[in-house]
C-alpha cells in the first residue's frame, strides 16, 4: 500500500497539475461544413521563441484538421478564427530541473475569437490560459496542454 501512493505521489508531481482554463463568452458552435481560417496574433509585449511558436502553431492546426475544421491553406472560408497571445512566458527546461518552483511559472493567456466575415459579427469568444508551476516536466508539454484547450473550444468540446 505504501509503495502504491509513493508511485502515485512521485508520478503527480513529476506530470504536474496544469491545466487549462476556459472562460467562454460566446459560445462557438461550429459545423462541418464551415471550416475557419487560423491567425494567431502575439501581443505588443510578447516575445515567443521561434521553436515554441511553431509547435504551438502546429499542434493548433493539427488539432483543427483533426476535427475536420481547418480551413485548406488558400480556400476561402467564411469564419476566421483568431487566436491572440496576452501572455507567454514557458521556463527553460534546464532551469525547471535545477531550480524548480524558484524558476516562476509557466504561463499562457490568451482569447480566441471567431468572426464571421460576411457580417463581421463575433460569433464565438472565450478567454483561454493555462499555468504550471511544478518543477518536472518541459515546456512542450505545456504548449500541448494549452493547444488542447484552443482545439475544444473551437471544435465545441
Amino acid at each position: 500500500m505504501k509503495k502504491a501512493l509513493v508511485t502515485l505521489a512521485i508520478a503527480t508531481s513529476l506530470v504536474g497539475c496544469a491545466s487549462t482554463k476556459s472562460t467562454v463568452a460566446i459560445e462557438y458552435e461550429p459545423t462541418t461544413k464551415q471550416k475557419l481560417a487560423l491567425s494567431i496574433e502575439k501581443g505588443t509585449a510578447v516575445a515567443i521563441p521561434e521553436d515554441q511558436y511553431a509547435l504551438l502553431e502546429s499542434q493548433i492546426k493539427s488539432g483543427l484538421t483533426h476535427q475536420d475544421l481547418l480551413s485548406p491553406d488558400g480556400e476561402i472560408s467564411r469564419h476566421s478564427a483568431t487566436v491572440k497571445i496576452h501572455s507567454f512566458y514557458l521556463r527553460d527546461d534546464l532551469a525547471r530541473v535545477a531550480v524548480g518552483i524558484m524558476a516562476g511559472c509557466d504561463n499562457i493567456v490568451s482569447t480566441v475569437t471567431v468572426t464571421d466575415k460576411l457580417t463581421n459579427k463575433t460569433i464565438g469568444s472565450s478567454h483561454i490560459s493555462i499555468e504550471e508551476c511544478a518543477a518536472w516536466g518541459v515546456a512542450s508539454q505545456v504548449i500541448t496542454k494549452y493547444t488542447e484547450g484552443v482545439v475544444a473550444f473551437l471544435a465545441d468540446k
